[in-house]
């Protein structure tokens, strides 16, 4: 019986106002994540995000916010295919995964649910209320959130005027980014989500200083996700993949740092600081390629910091 989501999803179709806290986490790296729902195949950030964007939910749905935004995800899926945004909604605060199992059964849901166990997901995401609705970039950067109060009218609504906006400003730039090719022939569609551009050495700059600062800030998980977004972004590049080996380091996952400094080492050989890098992290050469890879474990012994990482201004060398 579909009674608890559909019976709050009727009264949410009636509230007209909007008292939704939105805004936090906004432009920063939306926490990666790996889950398999209970009615479904194995899911991902990585994965929902391309090319138009995610949806995710958390919702506890033994509250009214929580079962009126789970309904309202499951029915909009329509609209949210049409606007390329892929949704995924965990259930929070249940403590057996039978009872999401039951949920699922008995609702008849078929958007992907997954049963957050031990709450991890939702800590990434500092999810503090029954229900949160995050719109995700498709660089991997949360484009809105909206968090149940105590005010609170329809997050769903919201969310999903949110997924519009998203697409028109993705459409818009796919059809300004064709404007140069208007001599080709106009086989190609004009429309939908643009692909994600190669950032400048400019951008590439600031958001090393935005990183710098999220470090210094003591955000050290969000400074990495923007280094991997940029790393991916810029493709087999100096700065960001310099960057990324770095954020590496400070978050303490030597493996993976040592086998990216050695990709700086590739790019340029003799490099300094990266040679001074693997020096100290490596100096056995145990983790040299990515196949090689163990688990993120410090190397025997005492691990320096990373050079400027107690300074203000950040590491010197980080640039080509």
């Amino acid at each position: 019986m579909r009674t608890i989501l559909w019976a709050t999803l009727l009264c949410a179709a009636t509230v007209q106002g909007q008292s939704v806290r939105a805004g936090a986490q906004t432009g920063l790296p939306a926490p990666r994540f790996a889950a398999r729902p209970v009615n479904g195949p194995a899911v991902s950030l990585d994965a929902l995000r391309r090319p138009g964007g995610a949806l995710v939910a958390f919702c506890d749905p033994r509250s009214q916010d929580g079962a009126k935004a789970l309904g309202f995800i499951e029915s909009a899926q329509t609209q949210l295919t049409a606007l390329q945004v892929k949704p995924v909604a965990f259930v929070i605060n249940f403590s057996q995964s039978g009872s999401v199992q039951k949920l699922v059964k008995d609702n008849g849901l078929t958007v992907p649910v997954a049963h957050d166990s031990g709450q991890s997901v939702a800590r990434q995401y500092g999810v503090d209320t029954s229900a949160v609705l995050v719109v995700v970039h498709p660089d991997g950067k949360v484009y809105r959130r909206f968090d149940a109060t105590e005010s609170n009218t329809d997050l769903g609504p919201a969310a999903l005027a949110a997924c519009k906006q998203l697409f028109d400003e993705l459409t818009k730039a796919a059809e300004e980014a064709a404007q140069p090719a208007a001599a080709a022939p106009a086989t190609a569609a004009t429309s939908g989500p643009a692909p994600v551009t190669r950032p400048s050495d400019e951008q590439t700059r600031q958001r090393i200083g935005q990183g710098w600062s999220l470090i210094q800030g003591g955000f050290v998980s969000a400074a990495l996700e923007d280094a991997r977004m940029l790393a991916e972004q810029r493709g087999n590049d100096l700065m960001a993949t310099l960057w990324l080996a770095y954020c590496l380091e400070v978050a303490r996952l030597y493996p993976e740092a040592a086998v990216t400094y050695r990709k700086v080492l590739l790019l340029q050989p003799g490099h300094v600081y990266a040679l001074q890098a693997v020096g100290r992290i490596d100096p056995d050469g145990r983790w040299r390629t990515a196949a090689d890879l163990p688990r993120p474990i410090p190397p025997a012994g005492p691990v320096a910091e990373p050079a400027g990482a107690t300074t203000r201004s950040g590491p010197a060398t980080i640039g080509p």
